[in-house]
Formats: C-alpha cells, sequence, structure tokens
C-alpha cells in the first residue's frame, strides 16, 4: 500500500514541478513583454497547456527502452520577439530553473523542522512513505535544475546566455541547436 502511495505521490509532485517550470517561463515572458503566451493559456498550471508530443511523450519513452527514467517533459512557446530586452529573454530562461530551485527549498521545510524524524519512527507509515517520496522530488527538482542550467543549445542555461553572445557566434549555434537537446 504504502509503496503505491510513494508513486503517486512522485507522480503528483513530479507534473506539479513541471507545471511551476513552464508555468515560471510563461510568466517571465508575459511580464517581460510576450502577453501572447496568456493567449495561449500558459499562465496556468494546468499540465495539459504544457503536453509537447516529443518532449512528454517520445522522449519519456525512449529514456524507458535505454533503463533510464521515463519523465515527461513540457514546453512553453514563447514569442522572443515581443519581450522588451535581452534582459528579459535570459529571465525568462531563467524562470523555469528558479521555480524548480524554490519548490525545491519548499520542499526541504520538513527535513529542516525535524520531521523526517518522525517518520523514521515506524517505516510502516504514511509519514514514512510521504517523506519517502519527498526526498525523491528535491532530488529530481535539483537534477531538473543542474541539467537545465547546462549551456547547451535547446536547455535552459544556453537560454540565458544566448541573447548576449555574438550574432554570428547564435547563428553558427542555431544551425546544430536542434540536437542540443540529444546531448
Amino acid at each position: 500500500m504504502n509503496m503505491w502511495l510513494v508513486v503517486a505521490f512522485i507522480c503528483f509532485g513530479w507534473i506539479l514541478s513541471l507545471c511551476l517550470h513552464e508555468f515560471g517561463h510563461a510568466i517571465a515572458a508575459y511580464w517581460g513583454g510576450d502577453t501572447s503566451v496568456k493567449d495561449k493559456g500558459y499562465l496556468t498550471l494546468n499540465p495539459l497547456k504544457y503536453t509537447e508530443p516529443s518532449l512528454s511523450l517520445m522522449m519519456p519513452l525512449f529514456f524507458l527502452l535505454i533503463g533510464g527514467i521515463a519523465l515527461p517533459g513540457g514546453a512553453v512557446y514563447i514569442n522572443h520577439s515581443r519581450l522588451r530586452d535581452r534582459k528579459w529573454k535570459s529571465a525568462v530562461s531563467a524562470a523555469g530553473p528558479i521555480a524548480n530551485l524554490i519548490l525545491a527549498y519548499l520542499l526541504s521545510l520538513p527535513f529542516q523542522l525535524g520531521w523526517d524524524s518522525l517518520a523514521l519512527e515506524n517505516p510502516n507509515s504514511v509519514l514514512f512513505a510521504l517523506i519517502t517520496a519527498l526526498t525523491y522530488i528535491i532530488s529530481l527538482n535539483i537534477y531538473v535544475v543542474l541539467i537545465n542550467l547546462l549551456p547547451i543549445p535547446g536547455l535552459d542555461g544556453y537560454g540565458i546566455i544566448e541573447p548576449w553572445l555574438p550574432k554570428a557566434i547564435q547563428q553558427q549555434i542555431n544551425q546544430v541547436a536542434k540536437y542540443g537537446i540529444w546531448i
């Protein structure tokens, strides 16, 4: 019973993490001048608004087939030409990982308050199952932050630095950017 509770809690936590990450991108874009994100319905925590076939279905299946963890991803399509300046372009890319970092911190509060020691008293309790799942969700969020901040095209780390690169370098990198996510 508790194993299924852990699995359900992790799935719910991952979906929440994904939605907050994408919502972070959307709200930063909205504040930065791209009001089209509101029209597209991205200013929500509804996971269906962030579903993207390759990130939400194909890549998780691929990772599952090679023995990895099949966690779905999402996408928010930003009209970068509507953003005020390159500071906002960087901010939009940074907003997703920042949302995951804030979530990881907030989810770590029970550990900071010592609630995990209560859970260890009875490994068969629901609290133990929830603390176990919480630990995994925090780890996933930290992993998402670290991976997303890599300066690889297609990831948020590249999106943060891309507006500051010379145009010639941007054009060269954009020619191979579609392969960046597979790196």
